[in-house]
């Protein structure tokens, strides 16, 4: 995939971050909630040795937007575009039994049509072709950017808007020149805002910060790969290409534009060929509770948008690179793999039966905990964000560290990928989230996934009066001893280089190098000033629950504190 990600720091994260208390300042404030020390860049393991920081407050965790989306301008007219309404994909395919009774009939639809040699057609996505026609008509009115498209932008625009007229006559729409099509228009469209638009935002600050833009590749001669410019794009010639068999005898479009791209060039022919999936562009909003309630489907939304960028995944993606971003996650989920399995989640049908059981059966008892809005981050995080054979895993594992991990990094690493609606989830509530579903998963799987009512409601009252307790003993156990904790762990703990996922140096990043359950050079338990908000981030939740495990953890924590862990049994 050729992106480029163009990272700089200014004022963290874009955040207002009030500068560190001073040394003497700190020593007053609340100690557990503060960090004054970390190891020496040149410390080891084995030879421990600390250096004086100015003090932070951990885990002050941001509100509101990060200032980085607000950095790219919006459309002078955006108002006035009006696009259709997907209902199928953003509410029918949401139903769990519509959305699988349609998703079958496809299957059955789709093989036939191939058994009599026609072409598959999808009639779901005639919205995305009329609200193509809509946005073209848009563009070609002058409303979309504040200079006047060229001749030659027009003229590709009114060819793309005629396909689009033509793939909609009749009743089908044929699926894979639909598709085709719109990554046409994505690649347009790119080329229209990266020079329009995002190019100049990069010319007035070259560090554009959490900008992710395409980057175009040809081949020019065996082995000599070459960088494209988008000014030194054609915009007619782009849509002249093949596109799958859009204009027959056309120049074959990876040749031409995405020489090296293993998403477009390689696996967008094999997902639009493989028949136990569906890829679906369109430019339906959806949010986190939208792809929860879709994330048990082999269909694939393929985003459209109709800004110059949006978010995703906590940075600004043009909207070509949005496109190829939602290609990787159908292929990193894999759920189109995992269709008929004995293993629980090892099909759509106990996908969605395990989506259900969590988002829509929370039992009565824990009503006034209001886990509604944890819960859907960690079904987005198992349903979406992870293949489905690690998100098993981490259902499976003895202990509920790794979903806590997932809780945790959504609310302190990853909050600029999450909307409003999911601030504000208190570190109580994703904990015990993290754990029900930990436990609730063990008994569903115990009970070979049937639970009545009344069974839900028993298992929630004995998880409020034994699971969530001991987990409340153990929080207020690492708040308590959360210094001399961070300092035990740091002494098992390696740095993680910067240079290799590009972050500023003034972010220190460690590693608990000794876990069952967290991986060694990859979760970061550690982080002085993580690049978004700027924000010091101490995990050491997780390393304790791991450590717990471990022969001797609960032991060695003891001494390091000099304070009993009251319960014993590890969760």
């Amino acid at each position: 995939m050729q992106l480029i990600c163009t990272i700089g720091r200014q004022n963290p994260g874009g955040m207002d971050i009030s500068p560190p208390a001073p040394l003497a300042i700190a020593a007053s404030l609340p100690r557990r909630h503060w960090v004054n020390r970390v190891p020496a860049t040149d410390s080891s393991p084995d030879h421990l040795k600390w250096q004086e920081v100015e003090p932070q407050e951990i885990n002050a965790l941001p509100r509101g937007r990060p200032a980085f989306e607000g950095r790219i301008p919006k459309p002078p007219c955006g108002h006035l575009l009006r696009l259709e309404n997907d209902g199928w994909l953003g509410s029918l395919l949401q139903e769990p039994k519509t959305g699988l009774a349609w998703y079958h009939a496809q299957l059955n639809r789709r093989a036939a049509m191939k058994a009599e040699k026609k072409e598959y057609t999808l009639s779901a996505l005639r919205p995305t072709l009329e609200n193509m026609r809509l946005f073209i008509a848009h563009l070609q009115a002058g409303r979309q950017f504040s200079e006047p498209l060229t001749d030659a932008e027009r003229g590709a625009l009114n060819k793309l808007d005629k396909q689009a007229a033509a793939l909609l006559q009749g009743g089908e729409v044929p699926y894979r020149r639909t598709v085709f099509l719109a990554f046409a228009f994505g690649t347009l469209y790119e080329l229209l805002a990266q020079k329009h638009v995002l190019a100049r935002l990069v010319q007035q600050n070259p560090v554009m910060q959490d900008l992710i833009s395409y980057e175009f590749g040809r081949c020019e001669t065996l082995g000599n790969h070459r960088s494209l410019d988008t000014v030194d794009i054609d915009p007619e010639r782009v849509v002249a290409c093949d596109w799958g068999g859009l204009n027959p005898g056309g120049e074959d479009e990876k040749d031409y534009l995405f020489d090296g791209d293993f998403f477009v060039g390689e696996q967008l022919p094999a997902l639009l060929d493989n028949e136990d999936l569906l890829l679906y562009p369109s430019w339906q909003p959806l949010d986190l509770k939208d792809l929860c309630h879709l994330g048990h489907l082999p269909v694939y939304p393929v985003g459209l948008i109709s800004t110059y960028a949006t978010n995703a995944d906590g940075f600004m993606h043009s909207p070509f690179a949005f496109m190829v971003h939602d290609l990787a996650h159908a292929l990193q989920g894999g759920t189109f793999q995992q269709l008929h399995g004995s293993h629980p989640l090892d099909k759509p049908e106990s996908r969605v039966a395990f989506r259900q059981l969590i988002l829509n059966k929370i039992p009565r008892a824990l009503a006034h905990l209001e886990l509604e809005k944890a819960l859907t981050v960690l079904v987005f995080y198992l349903l979406h964000e992870e293949p489905v054979k690690k998100a098993i895993r981490a259902l499976e594992e003895r202990s509920f560290t790794r979903l806590m991990l997932a809780q945790l990094q959504a609310r302190r690493d990853f909050w600029t990928s999450y909307s409003d609606d999911y601030q504000g989830i208190t570190d109580e509530q994703g904990a015990i989230a993290a754990l029900w579903i930990h436990r609730l998963f063990a008994h569903w799987k115990a009970a070979s996934y049937q639970l009545s009512t009344q069974q839900l409601d028993g298992f929630a009252q004995r998880f409020l009066e034994q699971d969530r307790v001991q987990l409340l003993s153990h929080l207020d156990y690492i708040e308590q001893q959360r210094d001399a904790l961070r300092d035990l762990f740091f002494s098992q703990s390696e740095e993680l280089s910067n240079l290799l996922v590009n972050l500023p140096s003034d972010n220190r990043r460690f590693t608990y190098m000794k876990g069952i359950f967290l991986r060694p050079h990859s979760d970061c338990f550690f982080q002085l000033a993580e690049p978004r908000s700027g924000c010091c981030i101490d995990n050491c939740e997780v390393v304790y629950f791991d450590k717990l495990h471990q022969a001797g953890g609960r032991e060695e924590m003891e001494r390091i504190t000099g304070s009993p862990v009251l319960h014993t049994e590890p969760l």
